[in-house]
């Protein structure tokens, strides 16, 4: 079995990818596709998420596990199975495969959904989420302004000068009314 460091799956892997991938999977719907409701497991100190999916048209299985807590906040990791044996083939860290797959769900539904001249974009938090968005969604839109509400936990300049240095975004914080009109 291989196993993947949350490094190895970043530099193996680009925002483009992983749109491209959501975008083929929704064009090729859902028929080949059995993937159960998550299930959800109360620990001590934590939920435990598990995911499993399998896809017969790309003859392809596997199971995210997320874990969230106060705590550690949330961690996933993601093991691809052999669909014929069951036999793990693969384990990777999923953290950053997690935030880069919601939002590039996010990017096709913008690309398919939002006008083509949208200039805003608005962000709702300033966890692993948002930055994920705010990284990838420009891939799919020309955005002029970026504006982002947090949830009161964090500190938004701090969040925003992030945003300045790592993306060269300049961000508005807003009120959750501005980022919804």
């Amino acid at each position: 079995m291989r196993l993947y460091s949350e490094d190895q799956v970043r530099s193996a892997v680009t925002a483009d990818d992983v749109i491209r991938a959501i975008r083929s999977a929704f064009a090729r719907g859902f028929a080949t596709l059995r993937m159960p409701v998550r299930t959800t497991l109360e620990l001590d100190g934590a939920v435990l998420l598990v995911m499993p999916c399998y896809d017969s048209g790309l003859n392809a299985a596997g199971v995210k596990l997320v874990s969230v807590s106060a705590r550690a906040g949330v961690h996933a990791v993601y093991e691809l199975l052999d669909p014929a044996t069951g036999i793990s083939i693969a384990r990777m860290d999923a953290d950053y495969l997690t935030d880069l797959r919601t939002a590039a769900t996010s990017a096709v539904a913008t690309d398919l959904l939002a006008r083509k001249d949208a200039e805003t974009l608005g962000v709702f938090g300033s966890g692993r989420q948002a930055i994920a968005h705010l990284a990838v969604l420009p891939s799919v839109r020309r955005f002029k302004r970026f504006l982002v509400c947090g949830s009161g936990r964090s500190d938004m300049k701090t969040f925003c000068a992030k945003m300045k240095k790592e993306h060269a975004l300049d961000i508005e914080m807003v009120d959750a009314q501005t980022v919804a009109r």
